[in-house]
């Protein structure tokens, strides 16, 4: 019996033990770290909410196509869709106030006409990562 009580307080504690908090917790993705002020879209500047979405006011010719955001890789993804009223070619930039911002953009046309435009923001020594995806139709 008394062999039965120590079994069962040996069993009792262990799992007392298992369930303390998870090491292996994934840290929140803080994309302030980014710094992203502004984007420019064809030369039109929007700014940047606390979400990294544009603020989109008074646009009539840009929308929100989709976003999604992991927190496990610190990456955010939001795709635009925008209607192009000139025959310019689409151009895309973004402005940070941190140093060691890195911005890539890279840019394709479909066969369709529709011109994709990807920008990456991304900086030095932190994980986080924003990803802009502008399809550009003209109309």
């Amino acid at each position: 019996m008394k062999t039965l009580k120590y079994l069962v307080l040996l069993f009792v504690t262990i799992a007392i033990c298992s369930c303390d908090k998870d090491d292996n917790e994934i840290s929140k993705a803080d994309f302030s770290v980014l710094g992203i002020t502004s984007i420019s879209v064809n030369n039109i500047e929007y700014s940047i909410d606390d979400n990294l979405l544009l603020k989109l006011e008074d646009s009539k010719n840009i929308t929100v196509a989709g976003s999604q955001i992991t927190e496990s890789t610190k990456h955010c993804v939001i795709e635009y869709s925008v209607l192009s009223t000139t025959k310019d070619t689409p151009f895309v930039s973004a402005k940070s106030s941190c140093s060691g911002v890195s911005v890539n953009v890279d840019s394709n046309t479909s066969t369709d006409g529709v011109t994709r435009i990807v920008l990456t923001v991304s900086r030095s020594g932190y994980k986080e990562q924003a990803i802009y995806k502008f399809n550009f139709a003209k109309i």
